[in-house]
């Protein structure tokens, strides 16, 4: 199932799923953040005052050591699988290192790593990737995508290529089912939101002007992008919902209609809502219940919803989520 048969429907967002969605909410809140994050550098009394992306010191720093688009491009996909909203911004600073990308700068090429023994590689990455926590998790796929690669031709700009620069296509190359064993995928790691991610790096830093229908595939939505359109009142869970259910059947969907609707850039709106919840709300004093006063969403955002402990891969409704619950007070934070 491709991107461009999703269809958001609310009845079916809450006949089947339990989860009410306020359409015209979603607008509301996304152009309260969008407001102030196209004012990125105006002024330090901006939330997003000084907040770059993650990644960018990563590509600056391959752009500063004269690399051609062809091994932004390979690194920037094969480190996708190794992206999760924590330690993101340390991962990539660890890349960014002089020293040991002249020793490890070869694993961003697809010809060099697929012709040697998968363990030497995923050792090596490890000494150089540094990765913590479920990022161990994604160097499985290292190598088998690298692999994978050299039946297109060795680069990523090949695949890309062999898929016509449809965004549509590209990712539906990449996860082919949504929940799909990873034995079961040609790429491993590759997810939807994954997916997504990636072709919006590769929009952001113009790596492929060849690239198209890259606003119609929606925005990668994360448990930052979950919470909080919980918070905000965009969506409210009966009881419980599957987190997939929720960012893919349902939040997904409504994006890539709001967006079709109002012309607005999707990367824009992710980066602006990636950036609040994973630096803002992740960054809260809930103990305290106080509200940073510099909140692009101000008003429309009820309290800090942190993530479930159990592990069973859902969002809960507020009564149910207890002490991960909090919501803020009348006091108010100004760091």
């Amino acid at each position: 199932m491709g991107l461009e048969t999703l269809q958001f429907d609310r009845e079916t967002a809450l006949e089947k799923y339990g989860v009410e969605v306020d359409y015209d909410r979603a607008k509301e809140v996304v152009g309260f953040v969008l407001s102030k994050y196209g004012k990125l550098n105006d002024a330090e009394d901006n939330f997003y005052y000084g907040k770059d992306q993650p990644e960018d010191k990563f590509i600056q720093f391959l752009r500063d050591r004269g690399e051609d688009d062809r091994v932004i491009e390979n690194a920037l996909f094969l480190t996708t699988m190794m992206t999760f909203s924590g330690g993101t911004a340390s991962f990539f600073n660890n890349l960014s290192n002089e020293h040991e990308f002249k020793k490890f700068g070869w694993l961003f090429e697809p010809s060099v790593v697929s012709a040697l023994p998968e363990d030497w590689v995923i050792e090596n990455a490890i000494r150089y990737l540094k990765p913590q926590g479920h990022q161990l998790n994604g160097l499985r796929g290292w190598h088998h995508n690298c692999v994978e690669l050299m039946k297109y031709g060795g680069d990523v700009r090949d695949f890309l290529e062999y898929n016509d620069f449809d965004a549509l296509k590209i990712t539906q190359a990449l996860f082919v089912r949504p929940r799909a064993t990873s034995k079961e995928k040609e790429f491993w790691r590759f997810g939807p939101k994954l997916s997504i991610l990636f072709l919006q790096w590769i929009d952001r830093y113009g790596l492929c002007p060849e690239l198209k229908n890259v606003d119609d595939i929606g925005i990668p939505v994360d448990f930052e992008i979950c919470r909080l359109a919980i918070q905000t009142g965009i969506v409210n869970i009966h009881d419980e919902v599957n987190a997939h259910n929720l960012s893919f059947n349902i939040l997904l969907p409504m994006f890539i209609k709001l967006f079709k609707e109002t012309g607005l850039k999707p990367r824009y709106v992710s980066e602006a809502l990636w950036t609040l919840g994973s630096r803002g709300c992740a960054r809260e004093r809930p103990r305290f219940q106080h509200k940073n006063t510099k909140c692009p969403v101000g008003d429309l955002c009820t309290g800090v919803y942190s993530k479930p402990r159990d592990n069973k891969g859902k969002f809960y409704n507020l009564k149910r989520m207890g002490e991960l619950y909090v919501p803020w007070n009348s006091q108010a934070s100004s760091y």
